[in-house]
């Protein structure tokens, strides 16, 4: 997973990158350069240390910050800008898509408050 990536000399760039700014569009070609790699290489390279494809890790990365700032009583409004969603509702769509919840439930299940 990510210790195993953060170990690797070339997907270090690419991870740092992505954990500095979530909320930045991340292309394949993007992450392939921060990586000093082809995009195969780096997509290939990616999957088999990390575990998951590039948009997945992402993906992952950016609902865990959420999840954090919702466990905080942060609005979803202002997360959906930090982590790089074009709104509550693209938020919304993505976090129920990866928890199978909504942002209000998941909220409610942690915290037994809406």
């Amino acid at each position: 997973g990510l210790l195993a990536g953060l170990a690797h000399p070339r997907l270090r760039g690419a991870l740092v990158a992505l954990h500095d700014a979530p909320q930045r569009d991340w292309p394949l070609e993007a992450l392939a350069e921060a990586a000093g790699l082809s995009r195969t290489v780096f997509a290939n390279t990616f999957r088999d240390v990390v575990g998951c494809t590039p948009g997945v890790y992402l993906q992952r990365w950016r609902i865990g910050l959420v999840q954090k700032g919702l466990r905080e009583g942060r609005a979803l409004k202002h997360l959906a800008v930090e982590v790089g969603y074009g709104g509550e509702a693209a938020l919304s769509r993505a976090f129920r898509a990866y928890t199978g919840l909504s942002p209000r439930a998941w909220r409610q299940s942690q915290t037994g408050v809406g």
